[in-house]
């Protein structure tokens, strides 16, 4: 019941575990949102030499 000393504690309990959730739950989000803009990075970057080497295999096949 309201005022009573175990439901004061188990509120309390509840909200603290509520907030750990949130917050651990706000980190993996960060990291994931972290890998995401580093895995684009990469694969830009992997874009741009496949670009090259298919640019440098047309300028041997004109050369020929």
């Amino acid at each position: 019941t309201y005022g009573d000393w175990s439901s004061d504690v188990c509120s309390s309990d509840l909200m603290e575990k509520m907030r750990d959730e949130l917050a651990l739950e706000k980190y993996h989000r960060r990291r994931s949102e972290e890998r995401e803009t580093e895995l684009r990075m990469i694969l830009h970057k992997v874009a741009l030499h496949v670009t090259a080497i298919l640019d440098a295999m047309k300028g041997l096949a004109n050369a020929n």
